[in-house]
């Protein structure tokens, strides 16, 4: 031990303790830094925090009309199957009319063709009636001269 120990053992702990308040200091400058720091990154978080619920509100605005629009669609879309549905059965009913349209057709093409098949004979039969037409009139005439013969009861 030396004899001056107890002289300069008050100096050092002075200087010590002026080390230590000015590395407290130093730390508490950096700590202000850090705190600063931290203060302005947690008003950008609140800042992005506030654009998310703002984004989410949107999403949600829209996820409604959607929603909104989605019921629409379905009850334009039962309409829509309610009117195939309606097609459909006027569709079968204008095929069953067709097929009976095509047997009345072929029926009239049928009676068609036996006219013309019996039109050559028709035309003889004209040709041969032509010529006693006038016959026909003046025994008519004839007839109604004959006591009685004037006297016929209208058909009717």
């Amino acid at each position: 031990m030396n004899v001056l120990s107890p002289l300069v053992v008050p100096p050092k702990l002075l200087v010590r303790a002026l080390d230590d308040l000015h590395q407290l200091a130093t730390v508490a400058v950096r700590a202000s830094d850090q705190i600063d720091r931290l203060l302005t990154l947690g008003e950008r978080i609140d800042e992005r925090t506030a654009a998310l619920l703002t984004l989410g509100e949107r999403i949600e605005e829209r996820t409604d009309a959607m929603l909104a629009l989605g019921e629409r669609m379905e009850g334009h879309a039962d309409a829509i199957l309610r009117t195939g549905q309606h097609l459909g059965a006027q569709g079968e009913q204008l095929i069953a009319h067709g097929v009976l349209l095509e047997e009345r057709a072929q029926e009239v093409s049928d009676r068609a063709r036996e006219v013309l098949e019996a039109l050559p004979l028709l035309e003889k039969a004209i040709g041969l009636a032509m010529p006693l037409e006038g016959a026909v009139e003046r025994i008519g005439r004839v007839a109604d001269r004959l006591p009685g013969g004037g006297q016929r009861k209208p058909r009717g």
